[in-house]
């Protein structure tokens, strides 16, 4: 069944040309007709935040958070209060345009949430905490906001704290990662929407719902895959990937350590460097994960010199985002065929001051943050990929 499952996944990615090349040691820069630099788009990006509600003298407290390739949560602060919001990219998948919008969501800066995606149409879920209750809260994501906003469900547990959601529309049901406050472990529940189900969500006690597997750390959801499972900090400990297709756990292979931010994902799948994090010092590989077994292979290798950033799909591309040095440089670089060009973003002499990239845009330019004097800049690529 396992071969089966692998085949269909290998099929989908020739379908959508996804096809594993391998790179020739050739690298060729072309000029790119812009300065290599970034501008700051910060303002614009507060002024569209503070249009679902406004906070005087606001600034932007943490780098935002990458739910998916065209939501952002985004915390805000001024002198009396915080303030989190969902921040959305419209159509164009683009930041700072005309069809941006922001969607206030509470008061309660760090929250786990989720959005998932299906036939265009998006539902953002997130945990409010009322009372020392963790209650998972739902809206549909439209361009009149966030609306049928309800309560999906309020699991009790007097001694743990609800850190990860994954909410599964094919299975109607709800996988949560529990977190025991005082250690790093805790243990993925699920339980379904279904009111005849014995383990209904409406019973709210975790000792009602199914107990799947334990974890260290959490890492972050795949939509309607998985949760990325992390070891607590010991050596030569392997990431694992809890699957709720199989409910089991499966290391990830040695060398790699996906993120949002470095991975990209199609139905059954995932591409992740490995070694990540590197100094640059051997070739990266790009590799393809089956998420059913967690069988991998090599799907691309960049040069020695590369230390991988992003790595993201748009349309039928894998576009991945690395540095190199002397001088630093930041490069984007489709993986699409044999010695497909590095296309050069940003150039300093030194990594010192330069802002930090945390998604690639629809165009393929860059969008990037930095600290400066106590709040977070917003800084767009004027180049692209």
């Amino acid at each position: 069944m396992k071969y089966k499952l692998y085949l269909c996944i290998i099929i989908l990615a020739l379908a959508i040309g996804l096809l594993p090349w391998s790179e020739g040691k050739t690298r060729i820069v072309p000029v790119n007709s812009c300065d290599f630099q970034y501008t700051d788009i910060t303002t614009s990006i507060i002024q569209n935040i503070l249009q679902s509600y406004p906070q005087s003298g606001a600034i932007i407290e943490d780098e935002p958070i990458k739910l998916n390739n065209r939501f952002f949560s985004i915390n805000t602060r001024n002198q009396t209060s915080r303030h989190h919001y969902l921040y959305g990219l419209g159509l164009d998948g683009l930041w700072n345009t005309s069809d941006d919008k922001s969607y206030f969501i509470s008061n309660v800066t760090e929250v786990p949430e989720m959005i998932t995606e299906s036939n265009n149409s998006y539902k953002y879920y997130w945990v409010s905490l009322v009372s020392g209750q963790n209650n998972i809260m739902s809206c549909d994501i439209t361009p009149s906001g966030c609306i049928n906003s309800s309560l999906v469900v309020a699991p009790i547990s007097p001694t743990t704290g609800l850190v990860g959601i994954l909410p599964s529309a094919s299975q109607q049901r709800i996988y949560m990662a529990f977190s025991d406050n005082s250690s790093y472990s805790g243990d993925i529940y699920s339980c379904s929407f279904n009111p005849s189900s014995i383990d209904y969500c409406g019973n709210q006690q975790l000792s009602s719902y199914f107990n799947h597997s334990s974890f260290e750390v959490l890492g972050f959801p795949l939509q309607d895959e998985g949760f990325v499972l992390l070891p607590s900090g010991e050596t030569n400990r392997t990431i694992e990937f809890f699957s709720i297709h199989t409910n089991s756990v499966f290391p990830l292979p040695l060398g790699s350590q996906p993120t949002i931010y470095n991975s990209a994902h199609i139905p059954g799948a995932m591409f992740t460097y490995s070694p990540f994090p590197s100094n640059g010092a051997v070739p990266v590989d790009i590799l393809f994960i089956d998420l059913f077994n967690g069988f991998s292979a090599t799907y691309s290798t960049l040069s020695q010199g590369t230390r991988p950033l992003l790595l993201s799909i748009k349309g039928n591309e894998i576009i991945a985002s690395y540095t190199k040095s002397n001088p630093h440089r930041q490069i984007i670089k489709k993986i699409v065929g044999l010695n497909t060009p590095e296309i050069e973003i940003y150039v300093a002499q030194t990594p010192a001051n330069a802002p930090s990239p945390f998604t690639i845009q629809e165009d393929l330019s860059l969008i990037a943050s930095r600290q400066v004097g106590g709040q977070i800049h917003i800084y767009r690529s004027n180049c692209k990929g």
